[in-house]
Formats: C-alpha cells, structure tokens, sequence
C-alpha cells in the first residue's frame, strides 16, 4: 500500500502528459485536491521521474511521442511491480480505446478515458492508493 498523506498532502503524484495544455490543466486540479504533483512529458522522462521520486501513484498517458505509455508502463514495472498506475488515453487520431485495454494488459492498475471528469480522476487516485 503507497503512504497517503506527507504534511497534509493526498499523495506524490507523477502525472505524464505529453500535451501540455492537458497536462497543466489536469494538475493544477490535482494540487488544488491536495496532491503533490511531479510533471513527465514523454517516457523517458516519466522513468527518470520514477526513479527520482518515488510517487506515491503515476498517471500515464498512453499514447505520447518518444516512448509512448505501455513501453513506459512496462519499463516502470520492471522497477516497481506495485505502484498503482492509471492509464488514460482519448484514443490518439484514431480515438482507439483499445489502447487502454492493452495498457492494462501491460500492468496498468486502473484506466480511464479521456475525456474525464477531474473528480473522476481524483477518485481513482484515491480508490488505488487505499487499495
């Protein structure tokens, strides 16, 4: 089970967005929640976060540039086969949701769809780090 609270915060959570507009969107809600909030853009870049880190739970977005999120999902397990991971994807152009379903294939705790609700984000957190 992850840690829940470190000076009143929910959680440390790695959010990896690679639209940055979403990305900023998404964790300004999420600090405004109580969380703390650690951005990766791509990957590469979530693992080197991970590893940094240590959060509590990690958001991954499925599908990004570089090294999109089940190789990264992947990549992080190999690390860490119990941090509580949420996928999320739109589906890319072609709005696939098959995506999400091969992330959780891949070690995806949970999934959600984009578009989401933030209380609906918020919620998950909260469900996979009491779990």
């Amino acid at each position: 089970m992850a840690s829940a609270t470190v000076s009143g915060m929910a959680g440390k959570v790695l959010l990896v967005e690679d639209d940055m507009l979403v990305g900023k969107t998404v964790s300004s809600g999420l600090k405004a929640a109580g969380f703390e909030v650690t951005m990766a853009y791509n990957g590469l870049q979530a693992v080197k976060e991970f590893k940094l880190r240590r959060p509590d739970v990690i958001i991954m977005d499925v599908i990004m540039p570089d090294r999109g999120g089940i190789e990264t999902i992947g990549d992080i397990r190999m690390i860490d086969a119990t941090i509580p991971i949420i996928a999320v994807s739109g589906g890319g152009r072609t709005q696939n949701m098959e995506f999400l379903e091969i992330a959780k294939r891949c070690g995806a705790t949970e999934i959600l769809p984009k578009p989401f609700q933030l209380r609906a984000l918020v919620a998950l957190i909260r469900t996979v780090l009491t779990s």
